[in-house]
């Protein structure tokens, strides 16, 4: 580049905002396209943030225009670069991240003849790429074969986080051709436990490189409205410090939800806590759900939180899954005197026979002093997801399986609700206490339908097996140690 063009570029290093402002941006709902000029506050934070090079997550109400200002930003960062580094665009569909990617095409395409003479870039339909100094910007999707496993690269953002499919597993394979770039995971909050949440809150906690940025929509000068004469606040509003515009601009966003304010508070967040607080109609509430203890899981692990003991007894709840990346197959192991959790185990890529011979091994480890030796277990035997083959395979090793008029139990819509009614009924009566991490999020989520029907989780259905079958196992008898005294027969 010529000195002319150098000092050119210098302006816009010393002033980003005199590049960004001449951006253009095509408007969802008019497809106009309008200047970049007219950046809202929690824009400007987000673009000042990636500038500085920090690592982000970030957790958005809607239409607050955060993902635009992440573009921006990192456009403006292969607009400038002097070297050939490598900007990827990555969604949770390839289809979301083309539009990413073709809003950073919008952004250079849109500048003035004579700025983008500076730095012409070709660009296909993946990617823009300068021509003099390499820098690129390219798009993927989460569900890409070849992944970024292939590629080097100095910035990723990770649209929607939070609903990529394996997307803590997806942001550990792409790290390590990231090295020590940047970083930024965006998106609306899904439900709790998602993973953004558990990025946050481990940020939060001081344990990731990564800035977390929360913006309340409170602070948004869009979320408002002129209310009609003679409006009046309610005494909830008047606590939260609404405004009277602020109060009927929610007010209707809440009837847009058909009145559930529960579902406002995930979409407008005023904390991170109302991001990620229950839904109305869960099946079980949070007040009971808040007492539980929650054990941390590992997929493709038995952890064992408990070695067997004696005087008691174990049961074991088995939900099969087949093993294809899909549902997961999980095993809860519990003392049936206690309803202590002993022993898990889930995954979602274990074969039918290895996963028979884990809960063989399990059925073995805390199954002594039983009647066979072996702890019982309580299996949906359900042809469909491997749970016939399992039984059988377990039938033939010997292992006792528990029998309700002679048959291993099968889930239909009849004995679905007492599923989730033992689990449920043992939380609220404090008989279980604690629960792994896992079964956690799904008992937050899961609701019953009108029609009685009920989400899946894989964690309830298991647990809830092990609790029917602790209801009716013999416990051992203990003869209390009292020598001095003699017993009545």
């Amino acid at each position: 580049m010529n000195s002319a063009i150098n000092l050119f570029n210098e302006c816009f290093r010393n002033d980003p905002y005199a590049l960004i402002s001449k951006f253009k941006i095509k408007d969802k709902d008019t497809s106009n396209y309008s200047e970049f000029d007219n950046l809202w506050p929690e824009q400007k934070e987000i673009i000042d943030e990636i500038l500085e090079g920090n690592s982000l997550v970030i957790l958005k109400p809607r239409q607050i225009g955060a993902t635009s200002a992440c573009i921006a930003a990192l456009s403006f960062l292969a607009f400038l670069s002097p070297d050939p580094i490598t900007i990827v665009i990555l969604s949770f569909k390839r289809e979301s991240s083309r539009e990413l990617f073709e809003q950073a095409r919008g952004f250079y395409e849109s500048l003035p003849n004579h700025v983008r003479k500076t730095r012409p870039a070709k660009i296909t339909a993946n990617e823009l790429k300068y021509l003099d100094s390499g820098a690129r910007i390219i798009l993927k999707g989460a569900k890409d074969k070849e992944g970024t496993r292939s590629l080097s690269f100095n910035y990723l953002i990770m649209s929607e986080f939070s609903f990529m499919e394996h997307a803590e597993d997806l942001l550990s394979a792409v790290k390590p051709s990231l090295g020590k770039g940047q970083i930024i995971l965006e998106s609306t909050a899904s439900h709790y436990g998602d993973p953004l949440h558990k990025i946050i809150e481990q940020t939060v906690a001081g344990n990731t490189g990564y800035k977390f940025l929360f913006f309340d929509w409170t602070k948004h000068k869009k979320y408002q409205k002129d209310p009609p004469r003679g409006f009046v606040l309610s005494e909830s509003e008047k606590s939260e410090g609404l405004t009277p515009a602020q109060a009927f601009w929610k007010r209707e966003e809440i009837a847009a939800f058909l009145g559930d304010e529960s579902k406002f508070k995930r979409e407008y967040p005023r904390s991170l806590e109302e991001a990620y607080s229950q839904l109305a109609g869960c099946y079980i509430q949070d007040q009971y759900l808040k007492e539980l203890k929650q054990l941390k899981s590992r997929p493709d692990q038995v952890i064992k939180f408990q070695q067997p003991q004696p005087n008691t007894r174990y049961t074991i709840g088995v939900d099969c899954a087949e093993g294809t990346g899909r549902d997961f197959s999980s095993i809860h192991v519990l003392d049936a005197k206690t309803f202590e959790i002993a022993a898990l185990y889930r995954s979602n890529t274990v074969t039918l026979t290895k996963f028979a011979e884990i809960i063989g091994d399990l059925s073995f480890t805390y199954g002594k002093g039983s009647p066979s030796n072996k702890a019982v277990v309580n299996i949906e035997s359900n042809s469909g997801g491997g749970g016939g083959t399992v039984t059988l395979l377990l039938n033939q090793a010997g292992v006792p399986i528990y029998l309700i008029k002679g048959k291993a139990w099968e889930t239909n819509k009849n004995t679905r609700p007492q599923l989730y009614e033992t689990v449920r009924e043992s939380i609220i009566n404090h008989k279980l206490k604690e629960v792994d991490d896992h079964t956690y999020i799904d008992l937050r989520a899961v609701q019953q339908d009108n029609h009685g029907r009920f989400s899946h989780s894989d964690g309830i259905i298991s647990l809830g097996l092990a609790l029917i079958a602790a209801k009716t196992v013999s416990l051992p008898t203990v003869q209390p140690d009292y020598p001095h005294l003699k017993l009545k027969r």
